[in-house]
């Protein structure tokens, strides 16, 4: 599954890493990215743009 996230701003430094974000909003979306074994893409050009992509889990299942 992909979730994605994007807007129109100024965008983002070409060094930009969300694991080093001081950004509460983003370290939660890198922590829990991480918790359901997803990755995370973050592109700044002409805006920022977020890309989660992850496994569906199964009811009950807890992998």
């Amino acid at each position: 599954m992909l979730l994605e996230v994007k807007d129109n701003g100024i965008g983002l430094l070409s060094n930009f890493k969300v694991e080093e974000s001081n950004s509460l909003g983003l370290r939660l979306v890198y922590s829990l990215t991480d918790q359901i074994d997803g990755q995370i893409e973050v592109n700044g050009y002409n805006g920022a743009n977020f890309s989660i992509k992850f496994h569906e889990r199964k009811p009950g299942s807890n992998k």
